[in-house]
């Protein structure tokens, strides 16, 4: 699950840099369930493990328990990203 925010340009360079990859798409497409939610929701209504201050914020949860295997904070490349 990728948090971002309207407001944050950080998120914006994720979004266009990292998340607009083809290579990274593939991969998301085969891989994983991609969810982008934007921070303008209330974020008091989240389950706890999924609030933060901080954007862009990406959550890599089991889908077994929904538990946070990996989270990140801030920009990150594409190439990083892969390497996860």
């Amino acid at each position: 699950m990728v948090l971002g925010a309207d407001y944050c340009p950080w998120c914006r360079k994720f979004e266009r840099k990292t998340l607009n990859s083809s290579l990274l798409k593939s991969r998301l497409q085969t891989e994983v369930v991609t969810l982008v939610v934007d921070k303008k929701f209330d974020i008091k209504s989240f389950p706890k493990e999924f609030r933060t201050q901080f954007t862009p914020k990406v959550f890599f949860i089991n889908p077994k328990d929904e538990t946070v295997i990996l989270d990140t904070t801030g920009y990150i490349k594409k190439n990083f990203l892969l390497s996860i």
